[in-house]
């Protein structure tokens, strides 16, 4: 116990004025990432059109959407980052965590798919499963592949692979960064270009904070998207700060399977709680519409946040293959039991 208490509280691990640099800029992605999540899930709900179609087709949910690009976007970081945030190592971290990370929601995706095998719809349980993992997981692909294509610009701090490109085996893009000799240095210790990213970072995310509350107090109709904008930060935080303890068991992210599984449980809560005092299309009766639109703001913000496809995909990719399997299964089997035990207790009641 000593050990891990010592692990986790090395000065090794923490370092104000680099972490300073992470979070403000972090919390300004984070928004960005779930306004886009709750801006297609709005879109899907809004028009009539992607309605019927999204409803009449359990393969292609709103869900899938954000966590495809999401995944994506992490696929591009992973290759550029010793090239283009060589000196920037924090800004790539905040980035990934905050925009990637928050774009792409585990627990969304997880809780739908536990919904459909409540319900008894096995068949389209299983295609939602497959379809939602390999969707996103082949947006990774993409990213990396279209990142790669740096290697035909000539750039002074990368060196070229000794391997033809048709002679690269599949994981050539997790050895990437291997072909790269550059050294991480570290942004908080230049004071002037430190300290222009914090201020202008606090200034953004205060301006962004700003409106939105703004926007709650004169349009309430914005208020859970402003609550839920609130939220977001805790989740994004929480995630980066357990991602720190990932290598503490090898071969295996133990830390974001545990936000992923965690996370997954707290959505489902929510969303019978929800459901319990309206209906199943999550439209709630009046007298409780003020405590469930924080519950569902905090859901769609912090958990949804918490929880992430993209470093989940990600991650599978950099293990072994025998690994790979063992993370990825492990994941979508130990949350399934517990929503099936949630699920249950509502539905085959």
């Amino acid at each position: 116990m000593s050990s891990f208490v010592k692990y986790c509280f090395s000065p090794k691990k923490w370092n104000i004025k680099k972490e300073l640099l992470i979070i403000l800029p972090m919390i300004l992605f984070t928004y960005i990432g779930v306004l886009l999540r709750i801006g297609i899930e709005a879109l899907v709900t809004e028009n009539k059109y992607l309605k019927e179609t999204f409803d009449s087709n359990t393969l292609f949910n709103p869900v899938f959407v954000p966590n495809i690009i999401g995944s994506f976007f992490m696929g591009i970081l992973v290759v550029v980052k010793p090239v283009y945030f060589n000196d920037h190592n924090e800004l790539f971290t905040s980035i990934s965590t905050g925009f990637a990370g928050s774009c792409t929601s585990y627990s969304s995706f997880s809780t739908y798919s536990g919904f459909l095998l409540a319900k008894g719809r096995i068949l389209d349980f299983l295609l939602n499963i497959f379809f939602g993992w390999s969707s996103s997981f082949f947006a990774l692909k993409c990213g990396l592949r279209f990142a790669a294509l740096y290697k035909y610009i000539p750039i002074n701090k990368c060196k070229k692979s000794k391997k033809p490109l048709e002679e690269e085996d599949e994981h050539e893009e997790t050895e990437i960064e291997n072909n790269v000799n550059v050294e991480i240095k570290d942004l908080s210790k230049h004071p002037i270009l430190y300290y222009i990213l914090l201020i202008g970072s606090f200034i953004l995310c205060f301006a962004v904070f700003l409106t939105f509350l703004l926007l709650a107090i004169f349009i309430p109709d914005m208020l859970v998207v402003s609550i839920t904008i609130f939220f977001a930060p805790l989740g994004s935080f929480t995630r980066y700060y357990t991602s720190k303890y990932n290598d503490l068991v090898k071969n295996f992210p133990v830390f974001t399977f545990l936000v992923n599984v965690v996370g997954s449980v707290l959505l489902a809560l929510i969303d019978l709680i929800i459901i319990e005092n309206g209906d199943e299309d999550l439209t709630l009766f009046d007298e409780y519409k003020d405590i469930a639109n924080i519950l569902l703001a905090f859901g769609v913000g912090a958990i949804g946040s918490l929880t992430t496809v993209s470093t989940f995909v990600k991650e599978a990719n950099n293990l072994n293959s025998s690994y790979d399997y063992i993370y990825v299964f492990t994941t979508f089997i130990i949350t399934q039991f517990f929503l099936i035990i949630i699920n249950g207790i509502y539905y085959w009641r």
